[in-house]
């Protein structure tokens, strides 16, 4: 294995690492329950003044092109605070970049450029009731009719949505086919007639001020354009399965800085709490505790680095990208029961933001694929004959 952070990507990380750890840090007492809308969206311009909004955006698209080893970089800083930073700098949903940009001329005028101004907000709705994991089971429908589309059926965890102008929707075009050509994406304007918020559904890591949480979204003869079609018809599938394995990585990436913040957070209180004379940190058991935390983070945070090169390098990381957001999702959960338990009864009380985190970080193992699925993708791939890239 042999990769190197070029320094201009050191440059961002330290820039965005400034950006959090001297703006929103300082904050997190002032919000405890997360930052009002109103708010972050003043944060938002202040993240677009100092050239920090977007950074994943292409050149030709008038961003900074920032390739994925480097936003792995930006998602460890930005993981560092409770607060909403990937929302604040316009990096928490890469998907009208990958996704609208495969759209007509129409869509990229419409959706793309304002999203990418920071004018326009989105959704994603392709999880259902009876499909998580299992996108190919889904059973929203898009049936032609004339020269447009009719949407019907029920979304399920789609986020955004109390604060999205559009939505981008997967739906079934061909019931045959499915997952070989027969699931298409749709861009969908939220006030579309027949398009309705049904539910807000609480979660355990809910904050209060959050508009971004997940809902269920019903679709009740949602007719739009033919140019509200994203890529070929069919296309769908394959564009959802091409978007995860950046995903993968940068969830994996938010999970290394989470833990890292929790370790650093455990050094420095067991280095002022002392007992029968002596700092904690003296603890030969307490420093076993660092240890492994060390050694965790720095092994998900090397395979990290590696699937994201290789990912830029357009190999196929399918196994890697599993690997790592395994890893890094049940290794941050470790790191921060680790920091509450040497924190005793203020690292379980809300005084501390490691509650918080625990909360947040429990839902990794869930999302973009559960780890369950993760150990099933990589078991089958090693039965096949593949093996994990060095």
């Amino acid at each position: 294995m042999d990769f190197t952070v070029s320094e201009e990507l050191r440059s961002v990380q330290a820039t965005v690492r400034r950006f959090v750890q001297t703006e929103l840090v300082p904050l997190e007492r002032s919000y405890p329950d997360g930052m009002p809308y109103e708010q972050e969206m003043r944060w938002r311009q202040r993240a677009r003044e100092i050239g920090l909004f977007m950074m994943h955006v292409p050149f030709e698209h008038g961003g900074s092109g920032i390739n994925t080893l480097g936003m792995a970089l930006v998602f460890e800083e930005t993981a560092k605070t409770t607060l909403s930073a990937d929302f604040i700098l316009g990096v928490d949903q890469p998907d009208p970049v990958a996704l609208l940009g495969a759209g007509s001329p129409e869509i990229r005028e419409r959706y793309l450029a304002p999203a990418i101004r920071g004018e326009l907000y989105w959704g994603f709705a392709m999880s259902e009731p009876g499909a998580g994991s299992d996108a190919q089971a889904i059973s929203t429908t898009a049936v032609r009719d004339g020269t447009d589309w009719v949407i019907n059926g029920t979304k399920l965890w789609s986020s955004r949505m109390q604060i999205a102008d559009f939505a981008i929707v997967v739906a079934v075009t061909d019931k045959k086919k499915r997952g070989r050509g027969g699931i298409s994406m749709f861009v969908v304007d939220r006030d579309t007639p027949g398009l309705t918020i049904s539910r807000i559904i609480p979660t355990m890591g809910e904050r209060p001020n959050d508009l971004r949480g997940p809902t269920e979204v019903l679709l009740d003869n949602c007719r739009v354009p033919g140019w509200a079609l994203l890529g070929g018809v069919g296309d769908g599938f394959r564009m959802a399965q091409e978007r995860l394995g950046a995903q993968r990585v940068h969830i994996a990436a938010r999970c290394i800085g989470m833990a890292e913040r929790a370790l650093e957070m455990a050094i420095d209180y067991t280095g002022t709490r002392h007992t029968w004379g002596a700092p904690i940190s003296s603890r030969q058991g307490i420093q076993w505790m660092f240890a492994n935390a060390a050694i965790d983070i720095h092994a998900a945070r090397l395979m990290t680095y590696h699937c994201a090169e290789r990912w830029d390098a357009g190999l196929d990381v399918r196994m890697e990208a599993s690997i790592v957001k395994l890893a890094a999702s049940e290794m941050v959960t470790r790191v921060i029961d680790m920091a509450m338990q040497v924190h005793g009864g203020m690292g379980y009380a809300k005084d501390l933001p490691l509650e918080q985190m625990y909360r947040h970080a429990r839902l990794f193992r869930i999302v973009e694929g559960a780890s369950e699925i993760h150990r099933n993708i990589i078991g089958r791939m090693l039965v096949a004959g593949v093996r994990p890239s060095i």
